[in-house]
């Protein structure tokens, strides 16, 4: 959702399990994370590059 856009001192984002499907939208690349874990959901295509080049202090990013 685009709500998380607005969430700028989120450092944490685990959305691990949930069955979601389709692309990673731009909006669940927040720059304030450090650790952003999408696992075992049914994801497809791309992670947004523009978005995640402005996330400098992620430093664990679980995508499998």
């Amino acid at each position: 959702p685009s709500e998380l856009g607005k969430l700028t001192c989120l450092s944490r984002l685990n959305l691990s399990n949930n069955i979601l499907f389709g692309s990673i939208p731009p909006e669940a690349i927040v720059p304030s994370l450090e650790y952003w874990s999408l696992s075992d959901n049914r994801l497809s295509g791309p992670v947004p590059s523009t978005e995640l080049a402005t996330v400098s202090n992620l430093t664990v990013m679980y995508l499998d």
